[in-house]
């Protein structure tokens, strides 16, 4: 019987330690297993995938504006409002802080656009209301990368992240395409 309770309990920490305590959403470490997993399929199958990595147009200055309580329910309505919109089997988690990592399995590049486009316009169009205050999600920018074969985990993640180096003031609300080099 204690040996039942503590097995019980183990699975219920290891659950917890994979999901993101203020979103509910996978955390980093589920998504980069997930991640490792879907791009074994690529290879394997020849079916295409999609990564995104989408970060929250200047949260700082919103959150410094609103703050921190306000923040995190701007972050908690994000997941649980716009995130959710995608696919069963897309694997969407809170990578940190605002940024947010979704997995496309089996999608090009023109269909993980789309479902990216049609989040953008989600979250333009939702309002909150927090503290008798009425609050607009902030935009958010993206990137958008595809697997290719001989890509690494951590050289797919790179070129994500790459890209939203790249974004600068001027390319708020925008969606930055990074394919491998051929």
């Amino acid at each position: 019987l204690d040996r039942d309770l503590l097995k019980d309990e183990l699975g219920r920490v290891r659950d917890q330690s994979l999901v993101d305590e203020l979103t509910g959403l996978q955390n980093k470490t589920a998504f980069g297993t997930q991640l490792d997993a879907e791009m074994g399929r690529s290879k394997r199958y020849g079916f295409s995938l999609a990564l995104s990595v989408i970060v929250l147009d200047q949260f700082d200055t919103y959150r410094e504006q609103c703050g921190k309580d306000a923040g995190d329910e701007v972050i908690r309505t994000f997941a649980n409002q716009i995130l959710t919109g995608f696919r069963g089997y897309d694997a969407v988690a809170r990578l940190s802080g605002y940024k947010f990592g979704i997995l496309f399995p089996n999608t090009q590049k023109e269909g993980a656009l789309s479902a990216l486009e049609k989040a953008q316009k989600r979250a333009a169009d939702t309002v909150i209301q927090f503290n008798g205050k009425s609050l607009h999600l902030p935009t958010f920018t993206s990137s958008l990368t595809l697997y290719s074969p001989g890509d690494k985990l951590e050289g797919l993640m790179k070129r994500a992240y790459d890209a939203l180096a790249l974004a600068d003031e001027s390319t708020r609300n925008k969606i930055i395409v990074a394919l491998a080099q051929t």
